[in-house]
């Protein structure tokens, strides 16, 4: 695969998990997908380095695209840095 191809796959991954991101975030907080995002698992967790989860590599992503939570308030807004992001 061509190193080109390769970096649109990578972006393309990276604007789907944003969009659903901000799916879960403008959901009812009662809502259990939106509960699910926050929830800790009790228990000792084994030896070794912790797994990433998924709200570490969102925002892992925000940062490199220089996006924020509050940009997600905004259908639109977030719709406009998102094609930014693409272009």
């Amino acid at each position: 695969m061509s190193i080109i191809i390769i970096i649109i796959i990578i972006i393309i991954i990276i604007i789907c998990n944003l969009d659903i991101w901000v799916h879960v975030l403008r959901k009812d907080k009662n809502d259990w997908v939106k509960k699910c995002m926050d929830f800790e698992v009790e228990g000792v967790r084994p030896r070794g380095r912790p797994k990433k989860t998924w709200t570490e590599v969102i925002e892992k992503d925000c940062r490199t695209q220089q996006l924020c939570k509050e940009d997600a308030v905004d259908c639109r807004q977030w719709r406009k840095l998102i094609k930014d992001v693409v272009q």
